[in-house]
């Protein structure tokens, strides 16, 4: 009995120490494990480098994303931590294609696609040298464009939209360097605007004009790096001008 427990135990070590390796991926990087042990972790930065922690990892790595029904994988075919040129295609568990991308040189280059299970499109966009660059967009899972906006080397820059799941227009604002900054707007779903005032760097700054749909004055808030100071409605400044 004591050997066939030792030959069983040998079997078990063998095994564990050969199995296969697998990742889990996320925006922000990648965590490798042989069995449940976290062996490797990679952390994907803006400018498309990639900070590696751990064992070095070769072979075919089957990479998952999200967790559950939602879970989408694809085979990373990688050689010394870098993953080799080529497309890649993602797959939902239960077989409908999940996206496709393309690494050239390690790392991620040209278009990008990710779908829901329907086959509608989720998200969609451009890297180059690892680096998201050029239009990227968000869709809502009924197929309405849910985000769209410019990213430059990584960062967002330029005029970003946001809308509702209807298709009207929702918020619209300006990036620099990832940051808001310049004028933005919120809007009714009627097209009317809800909110306009300014961002700089990423913070509220100034007087934000709220009006009502149908047009009218609603009040104003005034903002300090981000703060708000001071919240005016309408009838406020009614009672203000009413006193004077």
């Amino acid at each position: 009995m004591k050997k066939i427990l030792i030959i069983i135990a040998a079997i078990m070590f063998y095994v564990s120490s050969y199995a296969a390796v697998t990742g889990a991926q996320n925006d922000g990087g990648a965590a490798f494990f042989e069995g449940k042990a976290k062996i490797a972790e990679w952390t994907f930065n803006a400018d498309g480098t990639i900070d590696i922690k751990g064992a070095t990892i070769n072979g075919a790595v089957k990479m998952f994303i999200g967790k559950g029904e939602k879970a989408i994988f694809t085979t990373y075919n990688i050689k010394d931590n870098v993953i080799q040129d080529g497309i890649y295609t993602w797959t939902y568990k239960t077989g409908e294609t999940a996206g496709e991308e393309t690494y050239n040189n390690g790392k991620r280059h040209g278009k990008y696609i990710f779908l829901y299970r329907d086959g509608k499109t989720s998200k969609e966009g451009y890297y180059k040298n690892g680096r998201k660059d050029g239009e990227n967009r968000l869709y809502f899972s009924n197929g309405v464009l849910a985000e769209e906006g410019v990213y430059k080397d990584g960062l967002k820059n330029g005029e970003y939209t946001l809308y509702f799941n209807t298709g009207e227009q929702k918020e619209r604002f300006n990036y620099i360097d990832d940051k808001r900054n310049g004028q933005y707007q919120e809007f009714y779903k009627s097209g009317t605007i809800k909110t306009e005032g300014v961002y700089k760097n990423n913070l509220k700054e100034g007087k934000f004009f709220k009006y009502f749909e149908s047009g009218e004055d609603a009040g104003i808030e005034t903002w300090v790096a981000g703060k708000k100071t001071a919240d005016t409605t309408v009838e406020e400044e009614e009672s203000e001008s009413v006193t004077e």
